[in-house]
Order: structure tokens, then C-alpha cells, then sequence
């Protein structure tokens, strides 16, 4: 199975301290930062509260970054998101990041009584106006690709959207959009948002990728 290997080294690069290797499961993605909350927590100050998200795509895993501080880099080179290798090394601030692929491994998804119902609602906006709403139960999902790609588990036909357009996943009980590439994502709901890179869908509040428009409704079970 692919796994990961995560270590933190302080002035001397060649000491280092692992913190985590772990095996990755593809029906699931990882949020990584320094708050407890996320999936891979790295306590250290140049980390930040959400730092990166790590999910499974199209047979290959992929890593992006959120809004963070430091940002991610590989060969002193920073980028947005990358399609990880193997043996690929990313860095996040102290950290380093090893990747190593194997055969993959997907779990089932969690069975029980939910509370609540998660639905995502996609809506497309044009030039001449709104084109449309769609919606999706996100029920048994923690990440959920979205673009033109038929690999995506939303595809929308559209030629502004692009093959992986963002994605939507799940930390605890929050849900998030994230996009793929540079661009900036536009919240609304809330006072003077500024963009970012990734934004909290619920509560009123939502965020526009590009053409598209992600908000979320929480229901009661009937």
C-alpha cells in the first residue's frame, strides 16, 4: 500500500525526528496542520492551523496546499498542489514529507446513524447569468472531487469548468472547498472575506471556484 513518512528536523537538516508513517486509504483524504483536529497533526509553530490536504485521485494521490504560511516545496521549488511520486519529498516548514507508492487500499465507509444529512449544492454561474443548481448527498464521502474529468466523483459538463476543478472534504465535522490550481476562491456570508485558497462551506456561508458556487444544507434524517 502507499504509505507516508513524515518527519520534523531543526537547525541540522540531517537530524531529524520522525513523527508518522502511516499507511494511506483511498477512500479517504488527510487534512495536515498543527491543530489537533486535523487528520496529521505536526506541532510546530511554522505550521499552519490547516496546512495541506492529501487525496486520492484518478489512481494517484495528490497534495495541496491551504492557505498555509510556508507553504509546500519540492527541490527548494513552492507550488500550490502536485501530483505526488514515488519517493517524492515535500516540504512543509520544519517538515519533510516522503512518499512512497504501492498497491492501493480502500476501506469501506463507515455504517451508522447520522444525526444530520450533509447536501452539497453546485451552482453554475455564466456571463449572462445563473445556470443552474445541482445537488449531492455527501453521505459516506470525506473528500469529493469535482470537474469535466470522468475520473471525478462530480462531473459536470461545462467548458469553464476545468478537469479537476476543486475539491470538497471533511475535517471532523466541518466541510471545506478547495481549488486545485492558483486560483483564488471568493467566500460569501460573511463580513469582508478575503480570498483564499480554500473556504468553509456552511451557516450561511458559501464559495465561489471559477464558474462554480459550493454551499452546503444540513438536514435532519426523516
Amino acid at each position: 500500500m502507499s504509505r507516508i513518512v513524515i518527519e520534523k528536523y531543526g537547525d541540522n537538516p540531517e537530524r531529524s525526528e520522525l513523527i508518522l508513517d502511516f499507511e494511506l486509504d483511498t477512500s479517504r483524504g488527510y487534512t495536515i496542520g498543527r491543530h489537533p483536529s486535523n487528520d496529521v497533526q505536526i506541532d510546530h509553530a511554522s505550521i499552519s492551523r490547516m496546512h495541506a490536504l492529501l487525496f486520492h485521485h484518478n489512481g494517484q494521490w495528490v497534495i495541496a496546499d491551504l492557505d498555509s504560511t510556508k507553504g509546500l516545496s519540492c527541490k527548494d521549488e513552492r507550488f500550490r498542489s502536485a501530483t505526488l511520486f514515488d519517493e517524492m519529498c515535500v516540504t512543509m516548514g520544519p517538515a519533510r514529507l516522503w512518499f512512497a507508492e504501492g498497491p492501493e487500499h480502500s476501506s469501506e465507509p463507515p455504517r451508522g446513524l447520522a444525526n444530520h444529512i450533509d447536501v452539497l449544492q453546485i451552482e453554475t454561474v455564466s456571463p449572462q447569468g445563473t445556470g443552474g443548481t445541482q445537488s449531492f448527498c455527501l453521505a459516506g464521502f470525506r473528500n469529493v472531487s469535482v470537474g469535466s474529468d470522468s475520473e471525478c466523483d462530480i462531473r459536470l459538463e461545462n467548458p469553464d469548468v476545468s478537469p479537476l476543478h476543486a475539491i470538497v472534504f471533511r475535517r471532523n465535522d466541518q466541510w471545506f472547498v478547495t481549488s486545485t490550481d492558483e486560483r483564488r476562491l471568493e467566500s460569501t456570508g460573511e463580513e469582508n472575506p478575503a480570498p483564499g485558497t480554500f473556504i468553509e462551506l456552511g451557516d450561511g456561508r458559501s464559495g465561489r471556484c471559477g464558474c462554480l458556487v459550493f454551499s452546503l444544507i444540513r438536514a435532519l434524517p426523516i
